[in-house]
């Protein structure tokens, strides 16, 4: 008997020890990383070690994430429990997921140390850059107030190379990068109580940017030598009508149609940036007897030597001599859309109001056709013929360009009920994913969406004024506020896909540009050999400058780190003449804009793109400050190409807005 009791005592202590061994019981073994790989496998993603782990019956398991050097989704690590010990299943587990190379959280604010031991083991380059803060921030010099990547996001692809810049907050004279986004009327006061004078100027902008500054001259961050400073602030539909009333003249009568001006001023594109245009602000030439004004970079109007005006300036109102009446302030211009409620208002070039083709030669008209279309193009009269026919069977009307603009805030139905679209091109907008109200963006026409684009002057219809009528040119509204007689209407409507989105980013100073490597493994700041300070005697000496010191460029944004090619610093006036021979050596070489596209510059100031467009770049001799930027371009091998650049001539403005180099690429 008792034989018998121990054998069953025994076999059952056999079964739990099996039970235990094949963890039946007595918890599970948390699985080992290296066992769970596959053969050859070097990454190991935490969605496949959550499934084993729940596979295995833990029911306690979570996933948190953090920035590291190894892909996004892959294990990092567990926390609460080592890998290949066993533990209860219903044991808290955490599975750690990369989430790649990024800025922690909270990295803005900490010691420039501590900013540096927080990711120097991102496995990704490491630099820092100081940047300007103002009076009124929290965060000390020396400690960190911004990153790029910013603070808790993750670097993109894009920006690998670039890696981590941190930004170390400098006292300087300049605006500080911590007023970007803050109320404007407290950028005011902490800017004048600074010692800065200040100008407020207004900027149709995003949402998030409305009553606060978007931007500044001199841009933010950048130490600047002027006590003036000019704060850019946001602006709504709300604000229309006011934007372009002029109350300096004819005040009595409710001012006059303020012109266009950098209140519109900036980079458009597609959501998807597949194409972009800019409305930037252009200085006038010498036969021009305007002030600055502003153009679009896609417009169509060709020039006219004859008119003492640039035919592509933008209006917002025919009559450019005229001086229309002011937003709302007369009932008989109602055709105008800024005389509506809706907040938005056209945008035209000056030269497409009243226009027409000989043949294909451009003429504007001013008031009647006043001259004869030929074979040969226009003639203007000269009383040696007394033919009654002026050439109308050759004389055709072309759709220019034709914009509207919706500020943020802009009541879209308003609009629509002008019947100023196309009703098909509304049902196709209405079936696509609507637009983002929180930008401003422009609608342009596109000719391609029409069966004709041009239509001969005789067979064109009759308006409420006259017999042949451009049925292209602006305004496409009657005194009512509705799509007039003899008007074609507007194509596309506005949908996601086809406006044109204010891109903010391009008014942002590149405060990365003039970054500095870190050595991540002793947290110092790395000599480069080719530094400017070295230099700084000679090139102050050349461009007349005060010398400045190596801490005051380094907190400077104007200029990037240089590229272990760059060239030997000679004299200006060396230079200058080798400028106006045509030669641009010192400028030469390959040069990528922050688009990712790339642009080449060779020895004799052909500029050309990835795409294969070529335009030559020439020396201008205006007067010595525009001399100086230039030079300053090339001694300090900069990567923005700006207007003040003064390239002129075969490159216009709208290329060098086009062309803002952004670092100069090494010579493979």
């Amino acid at each position: 008997m008792a034989a018998a009791v121990a054998i069953v005592l025994l076999m059952a202590g056999g079964g739990v020890f099996f039970a235990y061994k094949s963890e039946k019981i007595g918890g599970r073994t948390v699985p080992v990383v290296a066992q769970m790989r596959g053969d050859g496998e070097a990454h190991l993603t935490a969605d496949v070690v959550t499934k084993r782990l729940k596979d295995q019956g833990f029911t306690a398991v979570t996933k948190t994430q953090e920035f590291s050097k190894e892909s996004q989704g892959d294990f990092l690590r567990y926390e609460g429990v080592e890998e290949g010990t066993r533990v209860d299943t219903s044991t808290p587990i955490t599975v750690v997921e990369s989430l790649g190379p990024g800025v922690p959280k909270g990295t803005v604010g900490k010691s420039e140390a501590d900013a540096i031991t927080a990711v120097k083991d991102m496995g990704v380059p490491l630099s820092r850059a100081e940047v300007v803060v103002s009076s009124k921030t929290d965060v000390k010099p020396g400690d960190v107030a911004m990153t790029a990547p910013a603070d808790g996001t993750a670097l993109a692809k894009d920006d690998a190379d670039r890696g981590i810049v941190l930004g170390v907050a400098a006292k300087g004279n300049g605006v500080g990068v911590d007023l970007v986004g803050e109320d404007k009327d407290t950028v005011r006061k902490a800017l004048e109580a600074d010692g800065f004078t200040v100008t407020m100027k207004p900027r149709f902008s995003s949402q998030q940017y409305v009553g606060k500054m978007v931007t500044s001259e001199p841009q933010p961050g950048v130490v600047s030598n002027s006590n003036n400073v000019t704060v850019y602030y946001g602006v709504d539909a709300s604000d229309t009508q006011e934007l372009f009333t002029d109350t300096s003249v004819y005040e009595e009568y409710g001012g006059v149609m303020k012109f266009p001006d950098s209140m519109l001023a900036g980079k458009y594109c597609k959501a998807d940036n597949s194409d972009c245009f800019t409305l930037e602000i252009v200085q006038p030439s010498s036969r021009e007897y305007l002030q600055e004004y502003l153009t679009a970079s896609n417009s169509t109007i060709p020039d006219d030597s004859r008119i003492a005006t640039n035919l592509n300036m933008l209006e917002v109102a025919p009559g450019l001599q005229e001086q229309p009446a002011a937003p709302g302030k007369t009932s008989s211009s109602g055709n105008r859309l800024i005389d509506g409620s809706s907040g938005a208002f056209e945008l035209y070039p000056y030269g497409s109001i009243s226009s027409a083709y000989c043949n294909g030669q451009y003429r504007l008209m001013n008031g009647g056709m006043g001259a004869t279309c030929t074979a040969s193009g226009w003639k203007d009269p000269d009383g040696s013929s007394s033919s009654s026919s002026w050439g109308e069977d050759r004389v055709t009307y072309r759709m220019n360009s034709y914009y509207l603009y919706y500020p943020v805030g802009t009541d879209l139905d308003v609009v629509e009920q002008t019947g100023l679209f196309d009703d098909d091109a509304l049902n196709q907008a209405k079936s696509e994913e609507p637009v983002d109200t929180t930008r401003p963006f422009i609608v342009m026409r596109d000719p391609n969406l029409y069966d004709a684009s041009e239509i001969k002057y005789k067979d064109a219809p009759a308006s409420e004024y006259t017999d042949h009528a451009d049925p292209f040119a602006p305004t496409l509204l009657n005194k009512n506020g509705k799509l007039a007689k003899g008007k074609t209407a507007f194509k596309p409507a506005p949908s996601n896909s086809s406006v044109y989105y204010l891109d903010e980013s391009s008014l942002a100073v590149d405060w990365t540009a003039n970054a500095k490597p870190i050595d991540s493994e002793n947290t110092s700041v790395s000599n480069d050999s080719n530094d400017s300070s070295n230099s700084s005697d000679s090139e102050d000496k050349d461009t007349g400058n005060k010398g400045t010191s190596d801490s005051s460029r380094q907190s400077s944004a104007v200029h990037p780190t240089r590229s272990s090619t760059h060239k030997t610093i000679r004299p200006w006036k060396e230079v200058r003449q080798e400028l106006i021979d045509g030669n641009f050596t010192q400028a030469e070489g390959k040069y990528y804009q922050k688009s990712g596209a790339c642009v080449t510059v060779d020895a004799k100031g052909a500029v050309t793109t990835s795409q294969g467009r070529t335009v030559q770049m020439h020396y201008t001799t205006n007067n010595e400050d525009a001399d100086m930027p230039y030079y300053n371009l090339l001694q300090d091998e900069s990567t923005v190409c700006n207007k003040e650049a003064a390239l002129a001539n075969g490159l216009t403005l709208k290329d060098i807005e086009g062309y803002r180099l952004r670092r100069k690429i090494p010579a493979s």
